[in-house]
């Protein structure tokens, strides 16, 4: 809709302060990098990128300036006499946003761009776009099912599911103050873990007791926002914690589980795990909850360890366990131009 592409039914769309509802695709000074390069086989790199150029008319002397700046940026200036088909996959997506870059849009689509490259080259072409934005300081809309890529090059990121917006922040926001569990689930790797729970206020503390009857006991200042219906044993909740804000230790209070399986990755170590049953009892082939724990420098955790979780308290998420909203009565915002409709 953004590109013209498909019709809009309601709503309006502005670029920069121009209504573009029922403008023509060509004249909405828009570019886009698509997942798939979509480049012209039987041209030169120097002719997909001169392409869009020459149909606007524009004079080759300036179409031949544009394109060896675009060029020098994405360092692919010995590539320019080359076909697509004889270059490597991130020497064709340089190529698919030179052809962008030479438009000098007030917005950039950029599909995916990056999902048909390698682990590495991924790492470095996301450097380099990111830069590239720095310098141009035009309006980059990125799309992405990778939350790494979102994390580390958005400065807005807007979360979907099934079509509708779930949370529109920035990036560490997203992580400390999720909206609700999809948001929590959906930042951060590995995955938060999440426990069915109930609460019981008990004096100046509150049990929180997992299915598996495992307990931890909270201070109340921790849940002291939460509705009351949560706190007294009635309303069930779901628990939900970073692996990486876990501690293990031998014995003592906590979350008791076995240790069925541990990736060592050498800067980190991931810890795979099943809550033991009602009676306490581990076996591996437990189908109890599961567990994931990220250690750094820890790496004494071996499969069949019977260990104990210890989350760290201020980094607990709350969500009801029916409409999955996080508890807390209002995530605080820390992009000023968001629009009110945020959580929506």
């Amino acid at each position: 809709m953004i590109a013209g592409l498909e019709t809009i039914t309601s709503g309006e769309l502005y670029i920069g302060d121009t209504l573009v509802n029922d403008m023509e695709p060509k004249d909405r000074d828009i570019a886009m990098v698509f997942q798939s390069y979509a480049l012209y086989p039987h041209m030169s790199v120097y002719e997909n990128m001169a392409f869009g150029l020459r149909n606007r008319k524009m004079p080759e002397a300036e179409i031949k300036e544009r394109v060896m700046k675009a060029a020098k940026i994405l360092d692919i200036v010995d590539y320019l006499d080359s076909k697509p088909k004889a270059m490597s996959g991130g020497q064709r997506q340089r190529v698919a946003l030179g052809r962008a870059l030479v438009r000098n849009p007030k917005v950039f689509l950029l599909d995916e761009p990056l999902s048909n490259l390698d682990a590495k080259l991924r790492a470095t072409m996301r450097s380099e776009i990111t830069a590239l934005h720095n310098s141009l300081q035009a309006t980059f809309i990125y799309v992405t099912h990778d939350q790494v890529e979102a994390m580390t090059m958005g400065t807005r990121i807007v979360v979907m599911k099934n079509g509708f917006v779930q949370q529109i922040d920035s990036p560490m926001n997203l992580y400390n103050h999720p909206y609700n569990k999809f948001v929590a689930g959906f930042i951060g790797t590995p995955q938060m873990n999440f426990f069915e729970v109930t609460m019981k206020k008990d004096g100046d503390g509150v049990t929180v007791k997992l299915s598996n009857g495992d307990c931890l006991t909270l201070p109340c200042d921790v849940v002291s926002e939460f509705d009351n219906s949560y706190v007294d044993g009635g309303k069930p909740a779901i628990l939900g914690i970073r692996p990486e804000h876990i501690d293990i230790a031998r014995e003592g209070d906590g979350i008791k589980f076995i240790v069925t399986n541990v990736e060592r990755l050498g800067n980190e170590t991931i810890v795979y795990g099943k809550l033991g049953d009602q009676l306490g009892e581990f076996t591996v082939k437990d189908e109890g909850n599961g567990i994931v724990v990220k250690l750094i420098d820890e790496d004494d955790v071996s499969i069949g360890d019977v260990v104990v979780a210890k989350p760290r308290l201020s980094k607990l998420h709350f969500f009801d366990a029916e409409t999955e909203v996080n508890l807390l009565s209002e995530v605080p915002q820390e992009t000023p131009s968001t629009p009110e409709n945020t959580n929506e």
